[in-house]
């Protein structure tokens, strides 16, 4: 599954319904609504059945147009720092700097709003890391390796998400409760764009 700019949703109903994170997640939040709570226990009620579905379809439509548009924003920042790097005029450069410091916020967003989404499904999971330190630069510096490892923690964050709900069978790895799992690596790429985004002045 592809995240990229311009990526296409499936036609068909998405096998991650049956995902047994999320039916188990918006289940759930069923048992909190009493006016379902007495309904469906020691059976399979079709009608409740019928409406996790339409919940898990409407997050991960959420979800994957969020992953979409950080990979946009993250794109913009990468193509605006070719611009100021090939310096072909003054003006040129102001702007690009312009669209590389708003494409940084738009990253910071985009990763926000992923990161809340995948924190409150998956609960047991670590959600924050440590930042590396990021020494100030000159002025107008791009912070290029720091950029490189937004990128890094951006594509880790996309395998993690598919590999546990873009997918029927998906369970816990305990690795992920020790080292860094998705919502560590979505952290970090906010909270390094923030960072950089501030730097720069």
């Amino acid at each position: 599954m592809s995240f990229a700019p311009g990526a296409q949703e499936e036609e068909d109903p998405p096998p991650a319904r049956q995902n047994p994170i999320l039916r188990a997640h918006f289940r759930r939040q069923l048992v909190n609504i009493r006016s379902f709570g007495a309904r469906g226990r020691g059976r399979r009620d079709p009608f409740l059945e019928d409406y996790i579905d339409r919940q898990i379809d409407h997050y991960l439509s959420e979800l994957r147009e969020k992953l979409v548009d950080l990979n946009t924003h993250f794109a913009q920042v990468e193509q605006a720092q070719e611009t100021i790097l090939q310096g072909s005029s003054e003006q040129a450069i102001r702007q690009a700097r312009v669209q590389w410091r708003n494409a940084l916020k738009g990253v910071q967003d985009e990763a926000g709003d992923a990161w809340n989404m995948l924190r409150f499904v998956l609960t047991v999971l670590k959600d924050k890391g440590d930042l590396k330190l990021v020494e100030p630069q000159e002025p107008g510096s791009l912070y290029e390796q720091e950029t490189q490892f937004i990128g890094e923690q951006i594509g880790k964050a996309e395998k993690r998400i598919t590999a546990y709900l873009f997918r029927v069978e998906s369970v816990i790895q305990l690795e992920d409760l020790k080292e860094a799992n998705m919502l560590i690596h979505l952290y970090l790429a906010r909270e390094m764009a923030k960072k950089i985004r501030k730097l720069s002045g």
